[in-house]
């Protein structure tokens, strides 16, 4: 496994910087692509749609996890 040779305060510091470096990457494209292009309120119903179907996806992965 990826993380064996780690100890678990650098696992969590690695994705903890990894998701702020996306969340820093997608504000910016989202206010200077995504609203001038399709408008505010649709780019709020994509995000929701979005965040739906990562939802649906970690549910998904949790019970297969838990299932086995």
């Amino acid at each position: 496994m990826l993380f064996r040779s780690k100890n678990i305060s650098a696992i969590a510091a690695e994705i903890y910087s990894i998701d702020l470096l996306g969340s820093a990457i997608g504000a910016l494209l989202v206010a200077t692509l995504l609203v001038p292009l399709i408008g505010l309120v649709k780019v709020c119903i994509l995000i929701g749609i979005l965040n739906f179907v990562a939802a649906l996806v970690v549910l998904v992965k949790r019970k297969r996890y838990m299932n086995g």
